[in-house]
């Protein structure tokens, strides 16, 4: 919201277009008819909810090629179209014709992630490759050498991402970057990922280390976020894999995160995403010439189920709204304090 002193440019509402599942039609008019009213009343925009399975607007384009020819000045707008339900062609086409039916006025949001009620389509709408698909933000992979090219162009220039980390960074030059992510693949510990865009765009690094088997116990730990991935929910959902594949798939019982005592961003990071503060170490490692106390988090293997729920729970399309700001907290999920 802006500030009480600066004026609005504009002002929206959304309404949710709820209907008695024995009456669906008197339900859909009666939204047509309240954005008809606000357009008479003098809102710029009007958003409907997107809801299958549910007593709601489970077809937004249709809805809203209808609202189009009721009015002639409103924007209209859907919050949001889950992508794991639709066919990309078919919508963009859809949505094509409603905005030129509408003179423009189309503004669509739609969303990825898991959409609500997947379990019970899946098989329906994927039937034979249900376990495979994919809805997140983006991926967390294997680092290589390939990663350095997009990877450079989101870090040079932004010293300060490398200010905690223990032994490299900033770099002078392109080559000196490439040299240092080339090194990087070849280490078994630290095991090192690359945090990749859905437009195949490296924008982060993160690896597993201090991998200990026999105690199952592991760290994430050489994190780099650029500008680019910062305050982003491919950002929070890369923690979750990385988090989910230690303990699900490795079986580890203990995961680990590590961070200079001064680095207040990684401090909070850490107990946003549902990691425990133990204390911190003095003079635990010297970096870059200097002492270095450490402060210490973890995550067990019993508390992920929590931690995972809430994770899910924040990365669901529902809790971001049409601009893409966040419902629910993930750190007043996890209850986070320092």
């Amino acid at each position: 919201m802006p500030a009480p002193e600066t004026p609005l440019r504009k002002l929206g509402f959304l309404t949710i277009g709820l209907f008695d599942g024995s009456d669906p039609g008197r339900g859909h008019e009666s939204t047509l008819q309240v954005i008809e009213l606000g357009e008479r009343l003098g809102f710029d925009s009007a958003w409907v909810r997107h809801r299958h399975l549910q007593f709601g607007i489970s077809s937004p384009v249709a809805f809203l090629a209808a609202a189009s020819q009721r009015t002639s000045r409103i924007e209209l707008g859907t919050a949001v179209i889950p992508l794991g339900w639709e066919n990309p062609l078919r919508l963009a086409e859809d949505l094509a014709t409603v905005d030129v039916l509408s003179g423009g006025r189309l503004n669509p949001g739609v969303s990825v992630g898991p959409p609500m009620h997947y379990d019970r389509v899946k098989e329906a709408l994927y039937p034979d490759t249900a376990e495979l698909e994919d809805f997140g933000y983006g991926r967390v992979e294997r680092l290589k050498p390939e990663h350095a090219e997009t990877m450079w162009d989101v870090v040079k220039d932004h010293d300060p991402i490398w200010t905690y980390m223990s032994r490299y960074g900033p770099f002078a030059d392109k080559a000196e970057f490439f040299g240092w992510v080339a090194s990087r693949p070849p280490l078994a510990d630290p095991y090192s990922y690359a945090i990749v865009t859905p437009d195949n765009r490296a924008v982060g690094i993160a690896a597993m280390m201090e991998i200990r088997p026999d105690m199952r116990v592991i760290e994430v730990g050489h994190i780099v976020y650029s500008p680019t991935l910062q305050r982003t929910p491919l950002g929070t959902e890369a923690q979750y894999l990385l988090a989910k594949y230690a303990i699900e798939t490795l079986a580890y019982r203990r995961y680990e995160w590590k961070c200079h005592s001064m680095n207040a961003a990684s401090r909070r990071a850490a107990l946003r995403y549902g990691f425990i503060y133990e204390g911190t170490l003095r003079a635990l490692v010297i970096a870059k010439g200097r002492n270095r106390d450490t402060a210490m988090f973890s995550m067990l293997d019993s508390e992920w189920p929590l931690r995972k729920a809430n994770f899910e729970r924040w990365l669901a399309p529902e809790n971001f709204t049409a601009d893409g700001k966040q419902v629910l907290s993930l750190r007043e999920l996890n209850g986070a304090s320092e």
